[in-house]
């Protein structure tokens, strides 16, 4: 489950283009920049994580679910590209994990209103060892499919390599 991600854009120039000069640990609530594909283009907009329900804010949309559930119904036609440079988890003792890969990557998103949800999967080989579930990534090709009519191919497990950093 993610609850804390960080970006480092300035120091990955593949992503300055689209979201400019933006560094920071971002929690649930705060204002963040995401990668939306909007008449033909990427372009980024500054939007809060999590959606609000009544008196409780989600900030996590399961993959398993998101298509059968009508408070996620954004995902058909609201998909967005949310910019990491790592993200974090935490063991049962409470003890902060940071992924990282060797380059910048995105977690798959949805919006609705400017607000965003992470999507998140079951742990690929590498998190299961510190928690069951982690953010969905997204690299190469699945970053154009998330964005595309064939996003639901993107839905599932991957078994990046991430670096794993005890804080």
């Amino acid at each position: 489950m993610c609850r804390l991600y960080y970006i480092d854009i300035i120091k990955h120039i593949a992503l300055q283009k689209i979201v400019r000069n933006y560094s920071g640990i971002v929690h649930p609530g705060d204002l963040a920049p995401v990668v939306v594909y909007i008449n033909k283009q990427y372009t980024s907009k500054m939007m809060n994580w999590g959606y609000l329900l009544n008196d409780k804010m989600i900030y996590n949309a399961r993959s398993e679910t998101i298509l059968e559930k009508v408070f996620f119904q954004s995902v058909y036609t609201q998909r967005c590209l949310v910019p990491v440079s790592g993200f974090y988890e935490w063991t049962k003792h409470d003890q902060q994990v940071c992924y990282e890969l060797d380059k910048p990557f995105y977690l798959a998103g949805i919006y609705q209103k400017g607000r965003f949800c992470i999507v998140t999967t079951k742990a690929n080989t590498y998190v299961k060892k510190i928690h069951h579930r982690m953010p969905l990534v997204l690299l190469g090709d699945d970053i154009q499919k998330w964005l595309s009519p064939e996003f639901q191919d993107v839905l599932k497990v991957k078994d990046y390599h991430f670096h794993l950093q005890l804080l």
